[in-house]
């Protein structure tokens, strides 16, 4: 099932193994000519082999765009300039800032 052969996808020469090429055909069988039989082994085949969830609280990750060390300091500068303190530190409080 992993041997190799050269197959032609929309109009280019690719090389699939021949577990590959029954998947695709499957698939293509199960969904565009209807085939019951080949439907339920599709979903039989998807049921089996389909990734898990992982972890269901994950996340995502955001990363910033790519800065050089003058970049991110010129930007966290200018930041700077409009932040407001989070409440109940000493730069929110108005008595501490007149000592």
């Amino acid at each position: 099932m992993l041997q190799e052969y050269v197959v032609m996808e929309d109009g280019r020469k690719k090389r699939r193994t021949l577990l590959h090429i029954t998947l695709l055909n499957l698939r293509k069988a199960a969904v565009e000519d209807s085939s019951p039989r080949a439907m339920k082994k599709f979903g039989q085949v998807m049921e089996r082999y389909r990734p898990g969830i992982i972890n269901e609280g994950a996340g995502v990750l955001l990363a910033p765009a790519e800065m050089t060390p003058e970049e991110w300091a010129a930007d966290q500068i200018e930041k700077n300039k409009t932040r407001k303190p989070p409440p109940g530190t000493f730069d929110d409080d108005e008595d501490w800032k007149n000592r």
